[in-house]
């Protein structure tokens, strides 16, 4: 049976590149310049609005090299400077920085690269940033608190004086901006402006969040038979998606994919997608979390227990 509200799933997808970026025009422009300039920067503002969308923009559009680095997935010194080394070259597998280092000087010798290190909160080794620095490579540093620019030392901090705070949407420019992706992603008349209203308001400024809640509750609205998504199909949110970790967020994505699996399974898919996997202990107590903060349900078939996703707001019983 064709969907009768989903038209473009995928404009709702946290990957989607949306090819214009509403009301960020000026900030773009600013960020755009800093990376044209090889001016180091710190780039902060809160989580859902928007400051990885700029970054993959400036560095699309910029004139130099820019390499984008997820500092949720490499952690290390080894592993940033790695990926920088296989973005300008060829993959390398060392462990010696020094011997890394080494080569990424002789590369960069005769060539200016931008290094963007995007949620710089999760950077375990700062000290990575100060050997960027000392090659003379740009570096963009991208976090959701102003705070975690106190986790450089004095050097660092002496090279990267230029900081630019992302402002948060006006509800006004959230919704606006929410209704240009439900045009993309739904059928026409199977949405009001009071539904994007109150996801808006549910979202509480979290763009990010307000577009995942809106696909959630088109998916509600067309399990109900619905033609049209109406306010009671919006879920009550408790617990932001930006407040789990990488990892519980590997198995959320995992479970919206497959709606529900065996804990097994599950596990085993975690083992082949996350950067940095953990051992079953953990596993078990990042599903506990995932169910007591409403986002999976868990349930017993005879002898083994599966994991079912479940609206966002709801209490979930754990089993656990």
């Amino acid at each position: 049976m064709s969907s009768q509200i989903l038209k473009n799933a995928e404009a709702l997808s946290p990957s989607y590149e949306n090819h214009i970026l509403l009301h960020r025009e000026k900030t773009l422009s600013e960020l755009l310049s800093y990376f044209n300039k090889q001016v180091n920067s710190f780039i902060f503002g809160p989580p859902g609005i928007g400051k990885t969308s700029l970054i993959m923009k400036a560095i699309k559009d910029s004139t130099g090299k820019a390499i984008y680095i997820d500092c949720s997935l490499y952690q290390t010194t080894n592993a940033i400077l790695r990926e920088v080394l296989s973005a300008i070259s060829s993959p390398i597998i060392s462990r010696s920085n020094y011997d890394l280092l080494k080569r990424l000087k002789e590369k960069t010798r005769d060539k200016k690269i931008i290094v963007c290190l995007d949620n710089f909160e999760h950077l375990e080794d700062v000290g990575c940033v100060n050997k960027l620095l000392s090659l003379n490579i740009c570096t963009i540093i991208v976090s959701d608190k102003e705070e975690s620019y106190m986790r450089l030392d004095p050097f660092a901090r002496a090279a990267i004086t230029n900081l630019l705070r992302i402002q948060e949407y006006t509800s006004e420019q959230a919704i606006a901006i929410l209704s240009d992706r439900a045009k993309e992603a739904l059928k026409e008349w199977s949405y009001t402006d009071n539904v994007l209203k109150k996801i808006v308001e549910e979202s509480k400024g979290n763009l990010a969040l307000a577009i995942n809640i809106l696909k959630t509750a088109a998916l509600k609205a067309e399990s109900s038979t619905k033609t049209k998504i109406e306010e009671t199909d919006v879920p009550e949110i408790d617990c932001p998606e930006s407040e789990l970790n990488y990892d519980e967020k590997i198995l959320l994505k995992i479970l919206r994919e497959w709606n529900s699996l065996p804990s097994a399974r599950l596990f085993a898919f975690y083992r082949e997608t996350a950067k940095y996997p953990k051992e079953e202990r953990s596993y078990r107590n990042y599903m506990k979390t995932l169910c007591d903060k409403g986002f999976v349900r868990a349930v017993r078939d005879r002898s083994e227990r599966i994991y079912e996703l479940i609206q966002y707001g709801n209490n979930a019983d754990s089993t656990n």
